[in-house]
């Protein structure tokens, strides 16, 4: 009987761990996750096939307001953007191409860059 409480125990332990490995490790550090925000603006690339989303993010009372900025793609989205406190909240955000955006005077490569503002 012990045996068997120890084997579970065991499984709970580890099974708690990878999850918080998860969170650390991959969601936190991703851009995965982010609450959704009231959404500010949104432009059309050039092309008219994407648009870039840029969302207000309320802190409420006990942390502070951010900017999110995602991409969607034939319906899919994908976020590329996130400044958390130490933002400029007058959005300035506009196409450069069909692959390349500004946010804030940030230029981002939708296709392979990202950009995470947090303190």
């Amino acid at each position: 009987m012990k045996k068997k409480v120890l084997i579970v125990l065991t499984i709970l332990f580890l099974l708690a761990m990878t999850c918080l490995l998860f969170y650390y490790n991959y969601a936190k550090k991703n851009l995965m996750l982010l609450p959704e925000g009231e959404l500010q603006s949104t432009y059309t690339s050039p092309n008219g096939e994407k648009k870039l989303n840029i969302y207000l993010v309320d802190g409420g009372s006990l942390s502070a307001s951010a900017i999110r900025g995602e991409i969607e793609i034939k319906n899919k989205k994908y976020n590329i953007y996130y400044c958390y406190r130490d933002c400029d909240f007058d959005i300035k955000a506009q196409w450069k191409n069909n692959n390349v955006v500004f946010i804030n005077n940030k230029e981002i490569d939708i296709n392979k860059d990202k950009i995470e503002i947090r303190p």
